[in-house]
């Protein structure tokens, strides 16, 4: 990683086929259009199933498979250590993130020691108690 901050978007990203994916890159693409010279984005991208193998371009530095619990807290360990990740905006849609309403994203905010953005792309109208 450079020297400028770096913000790290969790997040799906292309190629994965998602409105959320493509959000993101066009999010990023314009982030740092204006900002680039002070600031650099990189991605933990969520796939679906383990031994799904996207290539992804350089910005994606870690991935976290869907439903293996266990990842999410430790890429937000890994996160903790990089001293120039500055910030991490989590791209909140239903049927990113693991478990059985995508709670397993709850371990990652708890175990990461940064500031956090949440952007929820989708809020409930009548959210049951789960």
């Amino acid at each position: 990683m450079s020297q400028k901050p770096v913000v790290v978007f969790l997040s799906t990203f292309p190629p994965r086929q998602c409105g959320i994916a493509t959000y993101t890159k066009n999010l990023i693409t314009a982030l740092e259009s204006r900002y680039g010279i002070s600031l650099e984005a990189k991605v933990i991208a969520m796939t679906r199933k383990q031994g799904m193998h996207y290539r992804f371009e350089k910005k994606v530095i870690g991935r976290i498979a869907h439903f293996h619990r266990e990842e999410y807290a430790r890429m937000a360990n890994r996160l903790n250590q990089l001293a120039h990740v500055k910030l991490v905006h989590i791209q909140h849609e239903y049927g990113i993130f693991g478990g059985t309403h995508g709670e397993y994203v709850l371990d990652f905010v708890r175990a990461l020691k940064k500031p956090i953005v949440i952007t929820f792309h989708t809020v409930l109208p009548k959210p049951d108690e789960g």
